[in-house]
């Protein structure tokens, strides 16, 4: 939270505040495996405490959300369980890319990652706009 929330707080503007987060947190995940693995597939088995702790940590994340309400047209504003469906989606991709075994992809899920995350909130056009740029500068440095 501490890696996502700085990262969130590095840009202007939500989109690209939401993608640097996503970027921070699996690019994290990606450089530690055992976090990734102890965090999102062992968790569940530790007990009632540790899960409590994972939907503390979805509610959280919850908070990454907000600002992207504004972005939405009058009656189209994603509810409260639409949100908590895209946190729980982006944590069970990182879930599954951690529990396949091998080599990580985490960081490679980022463009899936912001794509679940913004276009409840943008629409389809306007994100794919958004990733591809985001993606452009990555290709340029």
């Amino acid at each position: 939270m501490d890696a996502t929330a700085k990262a969130f707080f590095s840009a202007e503007g939500w989109p690209p505040r939401s993608w640097e987060a996503a970027r921070a947190l699996t690019g994290l995940l990606q450089a530690n495996p055992l976090v990734a693995h102890v965090g999102f597939v062992e968790a569940y088995a530790v007990g009632q405490a540790t899960v409590q702790r994972i939907e503390d940590s979805h509610t959280a994340f919850m908070f990454f959300l907000q600002e992207g309400l504004v972005h939405t047209a009058p009656g189209e504003t994603p509810s409260r369980v639409a949100m908590e469906a895209i946190i729980a989606s982006v944590f069970e991709v990182i879930y599954l890319q951690t529990r396949r075994g091998g080599e990580l992809q985490i960081a490679g899920m980022l463009p899936h990652v912001a794509h679940l995350w913004l276009t409840p909130f943008l629409g389809v056009d306007e994100t794919d706009d958004f990733i591809d740029r985001q993606l452009a500068l990555v290709l340029d440095r």
